[in-house]
């Protein structure tokens, strides 16, 4: 559930953003700001409502990697479909022709093969990127729940904390790529 909800709070915030943005001509630069901003005080806000209503998350995922090694990749043999056979007209062009078919074929499965092995890298990479966010960053601050509970002095305080924490490295990412230009 939290996942789904952070989801559509991230499309929201941005097509706002991006709206709001265009009608007042900002830049890209300034976009972000507000973008990382507005993400930053919704993530207050949560963690400050869950720190004082007293809200625990359970980890019931376990360990990334006991999840990508059971995972299996797909049967990608097709035998149902036929080759297409190419009108030779004489003995050169045949020849020429096995080689190029040849060379295609070398070169679309390096093709597939570096496609196949970027999309499952980035994809064991996401995994785990909103593996740690959803279930260990928001477990760590969750664990302060016991003593936030009802105290709202202390949850927006760890709140506070962790947001600062969380989303710092964004800001500092974009600052530098706006003044750290070569």
């Amino acid at each position: 559930m939290i996942v789904i909800v952070t989801v559509i709070v991230i499309i929201i915030a941005s097509v706002t953003v991006i709206i709001f943005g265009a009608k007042n001509q900002k830049t890209f630069y300034e976009d972000t700001v507000i973008l990382v901003s507005v993400l930053s005080g919704l993530l207050f806000t949560f963690l400050a409502g869950g720190l004082y209503k007293g809200i625990k998350l359970k980890d019931n995922i376990g360990k990334i990697g006991d999840r990508i090694n059971s995972m299996k990749k797909p049967d990608i043999t097709d035998t149902s479909s036929t080759p297409i056979e190419p009108d030779f007209s004489g003995i050169g062009e045949f020849i020429m022709s096995i080689i190029l078919w040849f060379i295609a074929a070398v070169l679309a499965a390096i093709i597939f093969w570096l496609i196949g092995t970027i999309l499952w890298i980035m994809f064991i990479l996401i995994a785990a990127a909103l593996y740690w966010i959803f279930y260990r960053a928001l477990r760590l601050v969750f664990k302060k729940s016991v003593i936030c509970r009802g105290d709202l002095l202390k949850s927006v305080s760890y709140a506070l904390l962790y947001t600062f924490l969380y989303t710092s490295w964004v800001y500092a990412m974009v600052y530098g790529l706006k003044y750290l230009k070569p």
